[in-house]
């Protein structure tokens, strides 16, 4: 190991490192069994660290492992105290080894489920917030929104699309993020479209697009839009700040003289 750090004095951290990557990662795609052996050899292997480092450095630690893998890691759950923390989650949680194991497995498997829920019906959500506005296009005026037929939809582009169509939206929810209106502040990552609705959002516009009402959501086709807004936002409440409806033109500038 000295002769090692010694031919490679700068990197010799970063090519250990990477080296600890591909062994983890030579690791993957492993059977249920192979899981086993791996968790029970990673958990020896982290016994013996805490334990060293509390023998040689006198520093205490608590660390708790568990599969994540809700349908074949059942069975897979450790917990390891230095000697100087033994009793810890006893006295402090009155919960002994097992519990805690127990407690730590649910806590993971649920963040696990909630985010493969939250994956499912995010885009869901979407998807079907992106057919109401289609459906609804396309039983206006069939040959004036071939653009709202293809793969992407253009939600950026979506206020252009409409002026050149000659359509007008109609009760827009207020607090609902326009179409190619930017959240603020803006995220790092940049506008993502459609995606940058929250899921509250999309809900509120497709209840207004099943809304068949005057006050729902509609298309309306009007062949002298030239400078005209495109999309005329719903009715206010009487106790918001502004005194009438937001209005977008086609090149997203705003007012609320609607």
């Amino acid at each position: 190991y000295k002769l090692f750090c010694e031919q490679f004095p700068d990197t010799y951290r970063q090519i250990l490192a990477v080296y600890k990557d591909t062994v983890v990662l030579g690791n993957a795609e492993k059977t249920i069994a192979q899981c086993q052996q791996l968790f029970h050899s990673t958990s020896k292997r982290f016994v013996q660290l805490f334990n060293s480092i509390a023998k040689c450095h006198t520093f205490e630690g608590v660390f708790l492992l568990a599969g994540s893998v809700v349908n074949q890691d059942g069975g897979i759950g450790y917990m390891h105290t230095t000697p100087g923390a033994e009793n810890f989650f006893l006295e402090w949680c009155h919960a002994d080894k097992d519990e805690m194991v127990g407690h730590f497995k649910a806590h993971i498997y649920s963040r696990s489920s909630l985010a493969m829920v939250v994956e499912v019906f995010d885009s869901t959500e979407y998807v079907l917030l992106l057919n109401y506005i289609a459906n609804s296009l396309f039983s206006l005026v069939e040959r004036r929104c071939n653009w709202a037929s293809g793969r992407l939809f253009p939600w950026k582009n979506l206020l252009k699309s409409l002026a050149k169509s000659s359509i007008i939206c109609y009760n827009f929810p207020d607090k609902v993020l326009f179409p190619g209106e930017e959240r603020q502040p803006c995220p790092k990552s940049g506008s993502k479209g459609i995606s940058d609705l929250t899921l509250v959002e999309c809900s509120t516009l497709i209840a207004t697009l099943t809304d068949k009402s005057k006050h729902g959501l509609h298309f309306i086709v009007k062949p002298d839009l030239h400078g005209s807004p495109v999309i005329y936002g719903a009715p206010l409440d009487p106790d918001l700040k502004h005194a009438f409806a937001k209005r977008m033109y086609a090149n997203l500038k705003c007012n609320h003289h609607g």
